[in-house]
């Protein structure tokens, strides 16, 4: 992040997330929101924490992490689809934009 002068990343799956003021991570520690450690930036503001997925304010950005083990079973990943899509109504504007990997057999 330093090198590229990246101000917020996005980890998915980290070693462990820190509690730091500049990181937010899930229930479970699958996913994390993490700040610049070397650039003044605004700070995060924690919106929701759920199993899989966190979401936070950023300056004008509502910013959403998620993971999903590609090993869970299919109704499974139905209700997370169905927790995040409740998530995604209750924010406003509603501008949605990610990188979003898929794994199929």
């Amino acid at each position: 992040m330093a090198q590229w002068l990246v101000e917020v990343a996005v980890v998915a799956e980290p070693y462990f997330v820190p509690l730091l003021d500049k990181w937010v991570g899930d229930q479970d520690g699958l996913v994390a929101i993490a700040l610049s450690r070397t650039l003044r930036v605004p700070p995060l503001t924690t919106i929701r924490r759920g199993k899989g997925y966190v979401a936070v304010r950023w300056r004008e950005y509502v910013l959403i992490g998620v993971y999903f083990s590609p090993n869970k079973h299919l109704a499974d990943f139905e209700a997370f689809l169905g927790e995040l899509e409740a998530l995604i109504g209750s924010i406003q504007p509603r501008r949605v934009l990610g990188d979003f990997n898929a794994k199929s057999d």
